[in-house]
Order: structure tokens, then C-alpha cells, then sequence
């Protein structure tokens, strides 16, 4: 368990996760990248422990920031879609450092928790798999044991994301991770930034 956490200690840091500013929001507020006057907005949902949406934030996540969301192209929305107790976990607290810390630190925290997601789901126990998360907030997203404990008892916030999550399964048809809705169209599965291209750029 030491290694696991140095590991993540070390990924942390190469991502600048423990400088971030603090900002004033709400973890139930929309979660977005790019300029917010996009003319193509880009929806993921997503859950923590899926591995199709761990690759998909580690290879073409990056390559899609490149040439449409960094360039001003399009806005990219995150959308959590738990599909478990400890995704449900995850998507709180990540939430929580957003409402902390903006976008930006949140982005950085899912890529991190995405490329260590076999250090935290290691375990065949979900009881031991959401501590070593817990661990991993408090490690890389600067959240306190105190504010960990406070946002998991938030059930404001329990009920917004899963009642966003009911909402997608009505109006998109969701039932796995990851789906991407582009332009109110729903594409399901870990598209390829070939696919992205090729839906972004239209007929």
C-alpha cells in the first residue's frame, strides 16, 4: 500500500495538483473545459471505476484538448454516471475539489485517479477499494479528512448526481460508460480521436 501511494504521489506532483488556487463554487454546479462561447459542446458521461473511460481520459481525452477544446473549438462538459458505490465515491469528491479548486484541478485530479485506477480498485474489497480513493483525494486533491467526511455526507450532492444520472438513461438512452452526447446526438463507447474528428468537423 506505501508504493501504491507513493506512486500516486508521484503522479500527483508531475501533474501540479498540489499548487491549485482555491475557488469559491458548488459541487453541484456543471463541470466544464474551454470557452464557454463554444459553438460545439462535447458531454461525457462518466464513471470513476471504469476502465474504457480511464483509457479514453489518458489517450484521446488529451489529443481532443489539443485541437478543439484548448483552441477554443468546442466546450467539454464532464457528467458523472456511477456505476458503482465507490464511482459514486469518487464522483463526490472529485466534485468537491472542483468546487475548490475550478475545472482545471479537477481535470487533473480524474487523469491522475484514471491512471492509477488499478492502485485504488486493487483490492477485491469495495470496503478497502473507497478507503485507498479516499486516500488518494486527500493525497492529490488537498482535501482535508474533515472535508473528505463532510462531502461524503453531502446528500444534496449525492442526489444531484444521481439524479443527473437518471436523466441521462431517460433522455439519451445511457446505459454504459462511456457515452458521449455531441450536439444532442448520443454516441456510446471510448471513441478514438479519429471518431471525434470525423463527428466535430460534420458531413
Amino acid at each position: 500500500m506505501t508504493r501504491r501511494f507513493a506512486i500516486l504521489a508521484i503522479i500527483a506532483a508531475l501533474l501540479g495538483l498540489a499548487a491549485q488556487p482555491v475557488v469559491a463554487g458548488e459541487p453541484e454546479g456543471e463541470i466544464a473545459l474551454g470557452n464557454p462561447k463554444a459553438t460545439i459542446t462535447i458531454v461525457e458521461y462518466y464513471s470513476m471505476t471504469c476502465s474504457h473511460c480511464a483509457h479514453f481520459d489518458i489517450e484521446p481525452l488529451p489529443q481532443l484538448r489539443k485541437l478543439w477544446i484548448d483552441t477554443g473549438k468546442a466546450r467539454f462538459v464532464f457528467k458523472d454516471f456511477p456505476l458503482d458505490e465507490v464511482a459514486l465515491r469518487g464522483a463526490m469528491l472529485t466534485r468537491c475539489v472542483a468546487a475548490e479548486r475550478g475545472p482545471e484541478a479537477y481535470a487533473r485530479l480524474v487523469e491522475m485517479l484514471m491512471k492509477t485506477q488499478d492502485s485504488w480498485m486493487g483490492s477485491k474489497s469495495m470496503a478497502q477499494n473507497a478507503q485507498l480513493l479516499d486516500a488518494s483525494v486527500m493525497l492529490a486533491g488537498g482535501l482535508s479528512k474533515q472535508k473528505i467526511e463532510a462531502c461524503l455526507a453531502n446528500k444534496k450532492l449525492e442526489e444531484s448526481i444521481l439524479g443527473g444520472q437518471l436523466e441521462a438513461q431517460k433522455t439519451y438512452k445511457i446505459k454504459s460508460t462511456p457515452s458521449f452526447v455531441i450536439e444532442g446526438k448520443m454516441y456510446a463507447g471510448a471513441m478514438s480521436i479519429e471518431q471525434f474528428n470525423d463527428v466535430l468537423k460534420g458531413p
